[in-house]
């Protein structure tokens, strides 16, 4: 059985998003049904847990956090290294907003704060003549991309948003993995600290006027794990 570790990035206790256990956990729950035959791991490295072996796994997803890249913490230090690590060892890594900034970041692009300012609720993407609903919640962005990636997905406010590599990596800017009910707790999280009062009216008009598809990109994601997988 093949084996994905989830290098969760997130804390999620004391916040009103507590309740769903872990990110890694949301993001078993949207994948696992399209990779039946893999086994999911969440490793809590934001929480100083140690870091796996990459030998030990074959493939691995970087998800979201309240960190941004920039802030430089011992376990975001080590996780560039690790990435790097990934790639030498040619296995599957698939990145989700943080993990979308962090990759793109490492790999020789830039990412950063954007002039767009925090974007929470749901936006409109497209990747190859598709149109679809995402969740998002975050204010940073892949600002340039790094040579060795192509963009295939974008949206209006957000012109880097789904990025394919020339190894086997790939990654998106919005939440696939979220749900309806987790965003609606984020908007309230940063109602308190963050959001101003027009941005928590567009937040939540956005959540309220859009429907998100079950599972969004859960497709995707398995085909990108499948074929370096060589299924």
């Amino acid at each position: 059985m093949k084996k994905i570790a989830i290098l969760d990035c997130a804390i999620l206790e004391g916040s009103k998003l507590s309740g769903y256990g872990s990110v890694g956990l949301v993001v078993t729950k949207w994948l696992k049904p399209f990779l039946p035959d893999v086994s999911f791991d969440t490793i809590p490295i934001a929480k100083n847990c140690l870091f796996p072996k990459v030998e030990d796994f074959d493939g691995f997803i970087v998800p979201g956090s309240e960190k941004s890249i920039y802030d430089n913490l011992p376990w975001i230090i080590e996780l560039r290294s690790f990435l790097k690590n990934i790639k030498k060892s040619k296995k599957p890594l698939f990145g989700i907003c943080f993990g979308h900034q962090l990759m793109a970041d490492t790999f020789g692009g830039i990412s950063g704060k954007s002039d767009m300012g925090y974007k929470v609720g749901v936006g409109r993407f497209s990747m190859k003549n598709n149109d679809f609903n995402a969740y998002i919640a975050h204010q940073d962005q892949v600002l340039k991309v790094p040579k060795e990636a192509s963009v295939v997905g974008s949206a209006d406010y957000c012109k880097n948003a789904i990025i394919e590599y020339n190894f086997p990596a790939f990654s998106c800017q919005f939440h696939p993995e979220y749900n309806h009910d987790f965003v609606s707790r984020i908007v309230a999280e940063l109602e308190q600290e963050t959001l101003n009062v027009d941005e928590v009216t567009r937040a939540t008009e956005s959540l309220e006027e859009n429907k998100v598809q079950d599972h969004l990109f859960a497709q995707q994601a398995a085909t990108f794990f499948k074929t370096a997988f060589g299924d």
